[in-house]
This record gives structure tokens, sequence and C-alpha cells, in this order.
């Protein structure tokens, strides 16, 4: 027993050892996790501080940026109160006292330093200098060599050049004006505001600082939006539309990410002349805008961006609307008549026709079941039998990269309102468009519409309009005028004196930029021998046109022909755009030449009057002399006949056997003027009478025929002598 007391003692020292073991080791366990704890809280508050630090230099330079804007919008206070006050040199193109001057720029420079004698400015012809467009940039300004008086290329102090553009209000919705001058052979873009003038109000001007001595030029190009991205989540728009957003969620960017926007509107007229003129373009029915993107990164988002872009409804629901709308407020304005009530026998034939209907329908039910007509389909007219009427269409995302369209099934294009479509992309494409079509289109023809859709925005449609001076229709000359403004042009030019000439040729397609050669063919050439190709640039938003003056080449061609006949031959040059890859191989300094082919326009006939040449004299003829004779048909019996005869002369002319091409000959003399009837008369009966043999009795056979016409009274006369 004293044993087991023992053990028992033992037992429980070991069993308190053990709980107080057991104590230590969640103490230490407890010190562990503090510690861990202890550490995790100094990492949190670390990486807190850091991040602490990336969102006050992110706001510091956010503050930065929209200081930077409020000073642009607000005309650049700080440093515009410098300029502004500076005296306004304005250079004119040179000309005669009198003439009436087109203002080229206005300059402004430090007073004690800059006059407006140290300068020049002059207009440069653009076929004497090369001049490179980007995509969809359009020239809307002269080209201006901007030189100094003392050969310098730069100045001591900064100038404020201000270009005047023409860029319509239509077109300023998109786009924007940019000034590009040609330093080392190459066109370089400057920082461009546009300004004001208060007492040239009616003109658009856009202003550089520069201090070189160049050549300037404005472009208009699809307004640009700069964003920055950064981890957290954003939501902006664009600034050309408003219905054009862009979600990023939270951490879909590694880090800063910039995207330079670009939205090219694609009209209604644009969609419909490519669905007129493409073979596969009738399943086209609307298309969104082009959007334009370069992103800093090329990699995937680690999130999809969220896209809402408009897009045009379906024209059939369009018109269903517009139907249902006008209908509405119809409605609104005056309200509808109520419904006449029909008589007792009225509603009796109605009655008795419904159940005959509906007998006839339930017994065809019960015999062959329901009846269902099918609408014929024209499969022999293919797409063309399609109507305008089908509601049903799909949308279909096409991207561009790599110098191809390709449609992405994957890209799936949800219709969110009647024009406003939203879609989810994973990379950065540089270009992608939404196109409604028609069900059932084949998905090889998507990538070949958008490439269609993107090449008829680029074209312009013109017209070669060749008209002469009326005063001298030897000073001619060539307009090259965009199909929308024919009905202007043409009165235009009557009213400038060039009334005469050929009908406007039929519709060709340009490019910004193009060159037009036209070439003298047949007996006419350009007078100025220096000249004998003409030269121009088409700009849309310019004039395209040449004046010359033109002769014969030969005098004694065309001798056939009361005027003499040419040709002008109208042609394009252009140059084909430069291989992605070539570019990026090409060094900073090393200038590509791009390929250039030419390919004819259209011909026009030309027609110039022979002044030089005198025509011949009207042939004189010679006196008719009758030798005395017996006979008593003589000259005075013959003007007496003439006097007397009525109407049926011919018929007596007839009767003597006088040739009827003789007559013919006669009346014509009559009708241009050269005689009078009687005197025809007379001609008829002396021809007459010096064809008939000279022993023939004259006076029975004229008598004969007088009575065969009826002038008995004639021909009793007659033989009465």
């Amino acid at each position: 027993d004293a044993e087991t007391i023992e053990e028992k003692e033992l037992k429980a020292k070991l069993t308190q050892l053990n709980a107080k073991v057991a104590e230590a080791h969640a103490e230490v366990a407890e010190a562990n996790k503090l510690t861990a704890d202890t550490e995790n809280a100094a990492l949190q508050a670390h990486l807190a501080a850091e991040h602490a630090k990336k969102e006050a230099q992110r706001i510091r330079e956010e503050i930065l940026a929209w200081k930077k804007k409020q000073e642009a919008a607000q005309g650049g206070v700080a440093k515009g109160a410098v300029w502004e006050q500076w005296p306004v040199y304005e250079y004119e193109t040179k000309g005669p006292p009198g003439e009436e001057k087109e203002l080229l720029c206005c300059v402004r420079g430090h007073p004690a330093k800059f006059d407006k004698g140290q300068a020049t400015c002059d207009v440069v012809d653009q076929v004497d200098i090369s001049v490179t467009y980007a995509p969809h940039e359009e020239l809307i300004s002269r080209i201006l060599d901007l030189s100094s008086t003392d050969g310098k290329d730069t100045s001591e102090e900064t100038l404020y050049i201000a270009i005047p553009h023409m860029m319509t209000r239509a077109a300023a919705s998109s786009r924007e004006p940019v000034v590009k001058s040609l330093v080392g052979g190459r066109w370089v873009e400057l920082t461009s505001r546009e300004v004001v003038f208060e007492h040239l109000k009616d003109m658009k001007f856009v202003q550089v600082e520069t201090k070189h001595f160049t050549t300037f030029l404005v472009m208009s190009r699809f307004k640009r939006d700069y964003l920055t991205f950064t981890k957290r989540s954003a939501k902006v728009t664009s600034s050309y539309d408003q219905r054009i957003v862009l979600n990023v969620a939270k951490d879909t960017f590694k880090d800063r990410e910039h995207l330079l926007l670009q939205v090219q509107p694609v009209d209604s007229g644009s969609v419909n002349d490519f669905r007129s003129r493409d073979a596969n373009g009738k399943a086209l029915l609307t298309s969104s805008p082009i959007i334009h993107m370069e992103w800093q990164t090329k990699d995937n988002f680690a999130h999809p961006v969220n896209i809402s872009l408009p897009c045009p409804p379906n024209p059939a629901k369009a018109r269903k609307m517009a139907l249902l709308r006008k209908q509405k407020e119809e409605r609104m304005k005056g309200p509808t008549k109520p419904p006449a009530i029909p008589d007792d026998k009225e509603k009796e034939k109605q009655s008795k026709l419904k159940q005959a209907q509906a007998q006839a329908t339930q017994g065809t039910e019960g015999e062959e079941g329901p009846v269902v007509r099918r609408q014929q389909t024209k499969w022999y007219m293919g797409q063309y039998g399609q109507t305008d009427d089908d509601e049903n269409d799909d949308l279909c995302f096409i991207g561009f990269m790599h110098g191809k369209w390709t449609h992405v099934p994957d890209v799936k294009v949800i219709q969110v309102k009647l024009d406003i479509v939203n879609l989810d992309i994973d990379f950065g494409w540089e270009r992608f468009m939404v196109l409604r079509i028609r069900q059932g289109t084949a998905p090889e023809l998507l990538g070949g519409l958008a490439k269609g859709i993107n090449e008829q925005l680029a074209r312009r449609f013109v017209t070669v309009v060749v008209k002469q001076r009326t005063e001298d229709q030897y000073e001619m000359c060539v307009h090259v005028v965009p199909t929308a403004r024919l009905e202007k042009a043409v009165p235009q030019l009557a009213e400038e004196g060039y009334d005469d000439g050929p009908d406007p040729s039929h519709t060709v397609s340009l490019q910004e930029g193009d060159q037009v050669v036209v070439t003298f063919s047949g007996n006419v050439r350009n007078v100025d021998s220096r000249y004998s190709t003409l030269r121009m640039v088409f700009n849309s938003n310019m004039t395209t046109a040449a004046y010359f003056t033109v002769c014969e080449v030969d005098r004694y061609l065309q001798k056939n022909f009361s005027m003499y006949r040419g040709v002008l031959h109208v042609q394009r040059r252009y140059a084909l755009p430069i291989n992605p890859a070539l570019k990026k191989k090409a060094s900073e300094h090393e200038c590509l030449i791009p390929e250039v082919k030419s390919e004819p326009l259209c011909d026009v006939m030309i027609k110039i009057p022979k002044y030089h040449v005198e025509p011949l004299p009207t042939p004189k003829r010679a006196p008719v002399i009758l030798h005395a004779s017996d006979s008593v048909v003589d000259q005075e019996t013959l003007k007496t006949l003439a006097a007397e005869l009525g109407d049926e002369w011919r018929r007596l002319a007839n009767r003597l056997q006088v040739q009827r091409v003789r007559i013919q000959a006669i009346l014509r003399l009559v009708q241009g003027g050269q005689g009078t009837e009687e005197q025809a008369k007379y001609e008829m009966l002396m021809t007459w009478l010096k064809r008939s043999p000279q022993a023939a009795d004259k006076t029975t056979i004229l008598a004969s025929a007088l009575r065969s016409v009826g002038r008995m009274d004639l021909a009793d006369h007659l033989l009465s002598r």
C-alpha cells in the first residue's frame, strides 16, 4: 500500500509537471504568434507607406496636369501675358497696288529684337515640294516659306507664328488642326494651339512657337485623347463622342499605362455609297466609328477592358420607330375620329362571315391539319432578293492588327440600347470597329467589308471640269471638283467668264495629296512649251485648278473640221505606303522614298476655233444672157410669169422636167436669205430655158405646161403674144 501511495504521489507530481510544461508551450506559442503578428503589421505598415508615397506622387502629377490644362484653357495666362502684348505683323501675298491680297500669316516677336522687315513670307506651290500625308490627314492651309532677310536659319528669340486655316465647322467636331514644319528634309509636328485675333474674328488661326525660319503648313487630323491608367479602376470617355466609354477594372495594368485614342466617324452616306459600289456591300447594314488605339504595352491585359460605343440601328427598325413616332405625334395633335357604330344588319353580316371562316378553318384542320402559307423566296436573285425590311441582324467585331482586318468571333458584342453596343477586349488592338450585318452573311466576307469601308473613307469622289473663256476660247481652265460641290462650282466658273467647253467628266476617285497630271494629244497643245504637261495636287479643302492657253499644233491639219480638236488626258499619280517593316529597320536619319504609280482617270475632248483661217468668199455668179431670137419666150416674159405664178410653180418645174437637185439648190438659197421666192421662180424658168434645145418650140412647151398646172390664163396670154 505504501508503494501504491508513493506511485500515486509521483503520478500526481508528473501530471502537475506536464500541465506546467503544456502551459509553458502555450505561452511560447502565443509569444510566437504575437511576434508573427508584429512582423506582419510592420510589413503592412511598410507597404501602406509605400502606397501612400505613390498615391501622393500621382495626386501631385494630376494636380500639375490639371493646372497645365487650366492654363491652356485660359489661353496660357502666365505665358500669354507676355507675347499677347507684342505687336502683330501681318504678311500678305505680293501683287500690284489695288489688287486684293490674301493674308498668309501673323507673326509676333520681341519688340526690341524683331520687326516685320526681318522676315519674308511666300507661298510655295505644292508641286514643287514633297508633302508627307499621314493616314486620314488633310491639308487645310497654304504652304508657307518663312525666311529671314539676313539669311539666318534661326532667330535669337522665340517667334509666335499664327497661320490661317480652312477647316469647316462640320469637320471641327471630329478633327483638330496641327502645324508641321520642314526640318532636315522631314515634316515634324509642332505643339499647336488655336488663337483668335480681335480684328480678324472671321478667320481661324493655329499658332506655334519656333525659332526656325523654314516651311510651314497646317494639317487636320482626328482628335486625339491622351489617357493614362494606373492600377486603380477607371472610367474615361472620348472627347469626340461621350457615348464612347472605356471601363478599366482594378489591377488591369501592372504599371502606369498610356493610351492614345482617336475616333474616325463613319457616316451613313459613306456606308450607302460603299453598299452601292461593292459586290458584297448588300450584306452590310450599318457600321460603328473606327476606334484607333496606340497602347504603350503590347501584352495582354490582366482583366478585359469594357468598351461602349455607338452603332446605328438596323434601318428597318429605324424606319419603324420613325413611323411610330410620327403616328404618335399626329395622335397628340388631334384626336382620332370615333369608330362608326354598325347597324344591326351589318352586325349580322359580320357574324355570319366570321362563322363561315371559322367553319372553313375547322374543316381544313380536321382533314389535313392547319394550313401554313410560306412566303416565296427569290432564290434566283441571291442576295439581291433580300429586302430592306428585315429587322434581324448580327453584330460582329472586326479588329485590325499587323496590316490586316480580321473577324474575331470570340469577342461578344452586346446591344445595350438601340444605338449603343458593349464589348470586352483582352489586348490592345491597333484599330477596331463593329459591323451590323444581315443574318447568314459568310464570316469570310467580314474582313473584306471592314477593309472596303476603311478604303471608302479615304477616297474622295471628284469630277474633272474643263471650261473655256467665252470671250477667248483659247483660254481654258481645268478644275478637279468634289462631286458634292459640282452644282456650285460650274455657275461660279460661268461668273468668271468660263462658260463654254465640254461637259464635266464622269465621277472618279482620288485621295488626299494625289497628283493630277494633264497631258495633251491631237491637234491642241499648251502655248507655253515649258508646261506641256500640267501638274496639280488634289486637296479636298482647297481649290485644285490650272489655267492655261492653248493653240493648234498644225494649222494645216483637220481641214475637214470647222474647229481644231484635241484631247486632255487626266491621270493620277500616287505614292504607295511604305512597308512598316522597312520603317522599323530604317534609322532616324534615313529617308525612305515611296514607290510612285500612275493610273488614268478620264479623257476630255476640247475644240478651239479656227480664227486665223479666212472663210472662202462666196463665188460670184456669171450673168445669164439670152441671145436675140424670134421666140416669144425671153427674159421679160419669164419675169412676168415669175411674178404671176403662185405655189404651183414647183409642179410647173416638174412638168418642165427641171431636175430636183436644182430645185433644192434654189430653195436653199431662198432659205439662206440670198433671194426671194419670185427670184426662185425666175431661176427655175431660166434653168429650163437654158437647157432646152435651140430648135424646140419653147412657146408651145411652156403653154402646155401652164395648162397642166391649171394656169389657163397665163397659157392664153403667152400664145396671144
